[in-house]
């Protein structure tokens, strides 16, 4: 599993692990929160854009749905981690 600030479960990831990352990147933290914002944001958009281009070759994939909402929770839990 991805690490992030040295931990490995999404929900328990704070701003501190964040902080920890951006640091072993050696990236200005502010920059760097910027940056998860933007993709955090832009993710399901890119998402919708794979799914819809997967089901106009392939037809419906309903399992997607459950894809769709494990990025919103990861996505939320992200935000939060920041707050």
């Amino acid at each position: 599993a991805l690490s992030i600030g040295g931990e490995s479960s999404i929900d328990k990831v704070k701003r501190s692990h964040w902080e920890q990352l951006a640091d072993d990147c050696a990236i200005p933290f502010n920059l760097f929160e910027n940056s998860i914002g933007e993709l955090s944001e832009g993710i399901i958009d890119a998402f919708e854009r794979a799914r819809r281009r997967f089901e106009s070759e392939h037809g419906a994939y309903p399992a997607f749905q459950q894809v769709r909402q494990a990025l919103l929770k990861n996505q939320r839990l992200s935000i939060k981690a920041f707050e």
